[in-house]
């Protein structure tokens, strides 16, 4: 299979909007006793960095990197053709106590860069997110 141009600009895309959707809901909720700020997720390894907390494991983190790697597989590229897979996001919390719980409204931003061999892919949106949890949940944002 030929890979072109039009292949990688279409997954970075779809990551970027992945991650700008509710299937980062789980995962944020996760980092939301963090202060606001940046994570980091390495696509190639499914790490994920907090720009204030440093190292972070996120659910969101392996379910792109394993998605990345099918990606890869449909394109006939091999990981280490890849020097950089990498998603940034940019968020910020706003908290509200409500009728049987606390939600959240996450602004968030989102870039995904792919670089193979001398070629890089970028993608980018923003979105908001809503995020709740019962006030029985002891793991609930503070």
């Amino acid at each position: 299979m030929r890979r072109t141009r039009r292949d990688f600009c279409a997954c970075a895309d779809v990551l970027e909007r992945v991650v700008g959707s509710e299937q980062l809901g789980a995962s944020l909720l996760m980092v939301s006793g963090c202060p606001d700020g940046e994570v980091w997720l390495d696509l190639r390894t499914g790490a994920c960095r907090h720009s204030l907390v440093g190292a972070v494991e996120l659910p969101v983190g392996s379910e792109l990197r394993d998605w990345f790697g099918r990606r890869l597989v449909k394109l006939d590229c091999p990981m280490t053709e890849v020097s950089e897979a990498m998603l940034h996001l940019r968020y910020r919390l706003n908290r509200f106590l409500t009728v049987g719980g606390r939600s959240a409204l996450a602004d968030v931003s989102a870039s995904c860069r792919i670089q193979i061999a001398d070629r890089q892919f970028r993608g980018s949106t923003t979105n908001a997110i809503w995020l709740t949890r019962s006030i029985g949940d002891r793991t609930k944002p503070t």
